[in-house]
């Protein structure tokens, strides 16, 4: 305030920005009442009127202190001035809503930020992933994943690791092929491999062969193979829920080359082979499961 107070006495031309630097420094130190007195002096001053800056540091301060109802009035009061917000309007909107656990105001936020043709921080995106952990609901997922396709939206490691999280957790299968058509490989290996393990065991879950297969045939395209016994047996197992034993064999021959069977797998094969009375397999599976090492 001495500095502002000598500023004036020199003659110097105040300014919104002298204005707006002085409302930050009140608000960095919680004089809510100083800060406002000096917006409502703004207002009345024809070359230090409130611009934009000015409702983001109101806004900015409401968000940390957890006042969302102040904090939607600034933003309000802001649209009415005819200013268009920033991302670091939407952020400490986005993030101080969230915080406050108000969901559906966050999400008309958040739209309202994409009419805008804003992209997304990587703040916002971490708030609307919590949102998306907290609901657990599968069309939020699904809407959100479009977003990202629609908007184009770059896709960092640690967005793609929790978008896999929240698809797997959620055993919803046209999420995990939503996302894994969205993410290049090199953006996150580990959630890729993840993805396509979790797309064939669900569809190896449903006995939906057809589907399995092409999950398959997609993940080795991809140069990747099975990475746990637990991803071969689902397939093997539905195979023999189906009945399906010459693409079963063809199913071995396939990854012959590409991954070595366990001894539980071999187990279950054989137990398979037997439950049906199907002797050639049978003697050939235990004389591979003896040169494998297993007794």
């Amino acid at each position: 305030m001495r500095v502002f107070e000598g500023v004036e006495a020199q003659g110097i031309q105040l300014n919104t920005g002298i204005f707006n630097a002085l409302i930050n420094a009140f608000l960095s130190v919680g004089d809510l009442l100083a800060a406002v007195t000096l917006y409502e002096t703004m207002e009345g001053m024809e070359d230090c009127k409130p611009d934009s800056a000015t409702y983001d540091a109101f806004i900015s301060a409401f968000s940390r202190i957890g006042s969302g109802d102040a904090m939607m009035s600034w933003y309000l009061a802001a649209k009415n001035a005819e200013f268009i917000p920033s991302i670091q309007t939407f952020e400490s909107l986005i993030v101080g809503l969230v915080r406050l656990n108000r969901l559906d105001d966050d999400e008309v936020v958040f739209e309202e930020m994409i009419s805008f043709e804003i992209k997304p921080n990587f703040t916002i995106l971490e708030a609307q992933l919590e949102v998306l952990s907290r609901t657990k609901e599968a069309n939020r997922v699904k809407r959100f994943i479009k977003k990202f396709s629609d908007g184009n939206w770059e896709l960092n490691k640690a967005t793609v690791g929790r978008l896999t999280r929240l698809c797997l957790d959620g055993c919803e299968v046209d999420q995990m092929e939503q996302l894994l058509a969205l993410i290049q490989t090199g953006v996150d290996l580990s959630s890729v491999t993840r993805l396509h393990s979790g797309i064939i065991r669900f569809y190896a879950s449903t006995d939906r062969l057809p589907d399995m297969e092409n999950a398959i045939c997609r993940m080795f395209d991809d140069g990747m193979t099975f990475m746990c016994p637990e991803d071969v047996e689902a397939v093997i197992c539905s195979y023999f829920r189906q009945k399906d034993f010459d693409r079963l064999d063809m199913f071995l021959n396939r990854i012959r080359s590409l991954y070595r069977l366990t001894r539980s797998t071999y187990d279950i094969l054989v137990a398979g082979f037997r439950r049906f009375d199907l002797h050639q397999p049978l003697d050939s599976t235990i004389k591979d499961m003896r040169e494998a090492g297993f007794a």
